[in-house]
């Protein structure tokens, strides 16, 4: 066949308009997103979305608490939501996604951090692929 790909744009693009792509997820703080593509991909991103002062805000989000919660709360959420996801892979190695689960509900329920903290939604985004698997066997 040919070598032809088809993509679909979610909002319009203007004649001349740069499209890019994703490598990795966009809900890593911009230091790990250009740390993870130095290591993997070999390039230091300069996209816009890594530079502008916009960008740099919208990164306070992942890292930001909640209403509420210190500093040093979040530091030690942030070494228990690793340990936890830690946790919860080894389980779902074995095909455990209900101990897995069971791991990570406590840390969602009562996580002092912003939902959209990176840390956050990697616990979340584990606790779905629990439930995913829990159901596909």
């Amino acid at each position: 066949m040919g070598s032809s790909l088809q993509v679909r744009a979610i909002r319009s693009i203007k004649m001349g308009e740069e499209v890019t792509i994703s490598y990795i997820t966009v809900f890593q703080p911009i230091e790990k997103r250009r740390e993870e593509l130095q290591d993997r991909y070999r390039f230091l991103c300069s996209c816009s979305g890594c530079l502008s002062a916009e960008a740099l805000e919208k990164n306070e989000l992942h890292t930001s608490l909640r209403e509420g919660a210190s500093e040093v709360a979040v530091e030690k959420c942030i070494e228990e939501s690793e340990q936890i996801t830690s946790a919860a892979d080894t389980e779902m190695r074995t095909g455990n996604y209900q101990k897995a689960l069971s791991l990570l509900k406590p840390y969602i329920k009562s996580s002092p951090l912003h939902p959209f903290s990176y840390h956050f939604i990697q616990c979340v985004e584990k606790a779905m692929d629990c439930c995913i698997g829990a159901f596909s066997i």
